[in-house]
């Protein structure tokens, strides 16, 4: 009996000693494999960083694809770099994945028998150091998102810096694109790559480049300002007609030439530009190339004696030249349409670019005023193929004239109108009015000529409606044409009206005009001009990205260190109080010209609307973020602010700067626009008129929505109208209730709604 008791103590014994020995081993093995784990957790760490080091040097490589809607690659930080990421992580967890399948693999053949602890302890230490690596991957990463984040904040701040720079200088510069063959005004034009052709249609500093973007090409990197040279990128309006990089650069000095039919005014563009040509002008002008042709078939007429071919063409391009006098170069739009264009009220209301002219050229044939051709009816008869009177009486054009510019909103106190009496070489017309010349007073003669002649309503009228009006005559050719003689023409008087808008722009001549530096000389370039970026300066660029994030974490830490001494409040109470003590609407602007903001006519946005259909700049959702504005803008910028964040996506932006009457009424409101997902070109924000604790604002857009959606289709649309803003606490609120718009679908499809 004791042996039995000594054997079975012993075997217990020897069991517990096996176990603790198994325990033991299990420990044993339980820490290495946690260690085996944390090595391949360091290898996968390894592989990680060089694989992240790999993609960030070569900005993705294979990986890296155009980004729609635009032909150009994404900045790396605000895209590509989370699909690296993403890949270098995958690459690392599937070290530590092979690792821990190795070891389970080991382990399941010690699951059964006495050996299953130490099964169990590899087991263990396995997912003890998976979680381990784990936890230290989710440092690691929330490190590296930290930086890519800081970075990232940091380039949209230079995106808004020079989105501003570049609309501010636009607003100093009066600059706006506006295409001479269609005569339509938009935000953009399309940039064309030098290299491939392909289109980019917001080559602004946004989502594809800061300074400059990478075209899906890779040939080329185009610059987004115009500060680093995009005017040097070859470019068309929407429609695909070409333009000169100088349109859209310089100021525009948009002059229109109205007159009845043969009432001499393609003769009298002729006769400025040849007088234009004369050393003495101290005028430079240089024809763009879009207007290089014309502008030789109207100057080598008037050289070879023959007179300019009466206009035809309804819609004729603007003649578009550089021109420069004591200051720096402007370009100059010149409208010349044919006179029966003026004949028909509905054609002149089509002419939007009346109301958007720096001075306007009127032409009176003084043989189409009923009085003059009665008087003078025998020469005539006799010489009528030679004087070819007008048919259209100059009072009618004058009515229909003033009424397109009052519908439209034009200010016609503020406008230079310059009252030419054209044809003054026939029938002893100029004679006449030299005779009633009053010394000192320059123009009296022709009115008190006009107002001799049956043209007196035309002259009160005029200087009832018109502040800055200015009276000429002129012989643009010098003579009364003649098939027989061939002598070159020698215009009389007819650059004095011109001159004399352009001095209400301070274009002035200048003895230097003609040696200084011309601008538009300047702006043609190749591919070659736009290098595609080398490896170095990728690096060099995102070792300077990076520098100013590491700023500005670094300030961000200082601030939010200082702001932690007392009596501090918080946040939201500091909002509210710089709302409320913001201006009221008439501290806000009384200038009438705040309405645009800064890109009172070159926006780069689009509109929202209640007239159903489309409502959505030309923008592809670059924008940095949803936010809230502050409350001191006019009437103008808030409606601009609204449809550029109704474009960028930013709904929530774009519903805070509507009316809480509105907002109440239409919860649903952003949801809504969500699905829509509208985009927007705008055309014209103008200036605000105000009513008490109301303004109106005109505005003109293209917008359609990129979904159908009920009440909405995509059909690409041109809004123009009156949008209507009220007072809340200090600010301007957009009132949808109250607008005024047209809807009209676009017939050539969606060219001026950006895709």
């Amino acid at each position: 009996m004791d042996e039995l008791i000594v054997f079975l103590l012993g075997a217990l014994a020897f069991a517990f000693v096996a176990a603790l020995a198994l325990f033991a081993a299990a420990v044993v093995l339980a820490t290495a494999m946690a260690g085996t784990t944390l090595w391949a957790f360091a290898e996968g760490l390894g592989a990680f960083t060089s694989d992240f080091k790999a993609s960030v040097l070569s900005r993705g490589g294979e990986r890296r694809s155009p980004r729609d809607p635009e032909p150009a690659f994404e900045i790396y930080v605000l895209g590509q770099v989370f699909a690296d990421f993403r890949h270098a992580l995958e690459h690392a967890a599937g070290i530590l994945g092979a690792t821990r399948g190795q070891i389970s693999s080991w382990s399941a053949k010690y699951q059964k028998g006495a050996t299953w602890p130490v099964a169990a302890g590899a087991v263990v230490g396995g997912y003890v150091g998976t979680l381990f690596a784990g936890a230290l991957g989710a440092v690691c990463g929330i490190l590296v998102a930290v930086v890519v984040g800081v970075v990232a904040g940091v380039s949209w701040v230079l995106i808004w810096v020079l989105r501003a720079a570049d609309a501010v200088r636009r607003r100093v510069r009066r600059a706006s694109y506006e295409c001479p063959a269609d005569h339509e005004r938009f935000a953009l034009p399309v940039y064309v790559c030098p290299a491939c052709g392909a289109e980019h249609r917001r080559l602004v500093p946004g989502r594809w480049g800061i300074f400059k973007r990478e075209c899906s090409c890779k040939q080329t990197a185009l610059p987004t300002t115009v500060i680093g040279g995009r005017q040097r990128v070859p470019q068309q309006c929407p429609a695909g007609h070409p333009m000169s990089g100088f349109l859209g650069f310089a100021e525009n000095l948009p002059i229109a030439i109205v007159g009845g039919p043969s009432a001499g005014k393609s003769t009298f563009l002729a006769g400025a530009l040849v007088e234009l040509e004369s050393p003495d002008a101290g005028v430079y002008i240089e024809p763009l190339s879009e207007s290089r042709d014309a502008y030789s078939r109207l100057v080598d007429a008037m050289h070879t004696g023959e007179a300019p071919e009466k206009t035809v063409d309804e819609q004729r391009p603007a003649l578009v030249a550089e021109i420069q006098g004591s200051g720096r170069s402007r370009a100059l739009y010149a409208y010349d349409l044919a006179g029966e264009v003026y004949g028909a009220e509905d054609k002149v209301r089509g002419l939007r670019f009346l109301a958007r002219s720096a001075g306007i050229v009127l032409l009176v044939d003084p043989f189409s005023i009923q009085h003059v051709a009665d008087d003078r009816a025998q020469e005539l008869a006799a010489d009528a193929s030679r004087v070819l009177p007008s048919s259209e009486d100059p009072m009618r054009v004058y009515e229909r004239l003033l009424a397109t510019l009052k519908e439209a909103g034009a200010q016609t106190r503020e406008m230079p109108l310059a009252v030419v009496i054209a044809k003054s070489d026939a029938f002893g017309v100029q004679q006449e009015i030299d005779a009633l010349a009053v010394a000192g007073e320059p123009g009296a003669a022709e009115r008190l000529w006009l107002q001799g002649n049956g043209a007196g309503n035309l002259v009160r009228s005029i200087e009832a409606e018109f502040k800055h009006v200015g009276w000429f005559s002129l012989s643009a050719l010098g003579r009364m044409p003649d098939p027989a003689d061939k002598s070159p023409f020698t215009p009389r008087g007819a650059l004095a009206p011109l001159l004399w808008i352009l001095a209400r722009r301070n274009v002035h001549p200048s003895a230097q005009a003609a040696t200084a530096t011309h601008t538009a000389q300047q702006l043609s370039a190749t591919a070659a001009d736009f290098p595609a970026p080398t490896a170095r300066v990728r690096a060099r660029n995102a070792g300077l990205v990076t520098a100013l994030g590491a700023l500005a974490l670094l300030a961000a830490v200082i601030a939010l260190a200082s702001s932690g001494g007392g009596g501090s409040q918080p946040a939201f109470a500091a909002t509210e109080n710089a709302a409320s003590s913001s201006p009221a609407p008439s501290e806000t602007s009384s200038d009438p010209s705040e309405g645009g903001g800064a890109e009172s006519s070159t926006g780069e946005a689009g509109g929202e609307s209640d007239t159903g259909g489309a409502d959505g700049e030309s923008g592809s959702g670059d924008g940095g973020g949803q936010q809230t504005h502050p409350a001191g803008h006019g009437p103008g910028s808030t409606m601009r602010r609204h449809l550029e964040d109704l474009n960028d996506g930013n709904y929530n932006g774009a519903f805070s700067l509507m009316s809480g009457s509105y907002r109440a009424e239409n919860p649903s409101w952003e949801q809504t626009r969500s699905t829509a997902d509208p985009m927007i070109n705008i055309v014209d924000v103008g200036s605000a008129s105000y009513a008490g604790s109301t303004a109106r604002v005109h505005v003109e857009f293209y917008a359609r929505d990129r979904n159908p959606s009920e009440g909405s289709d995509t059909q690409c649309r041109r809004f123009e109208g009156v949008a209507e803003l009220v007072s809340e606490g200090g600010a301007w609120r957009y009132e949808p209730k109250g607008n005024g718009f047209s809807a009209v679908v676009e017939p050539a499809g969606d060219r001026n709604c950006h895709p």
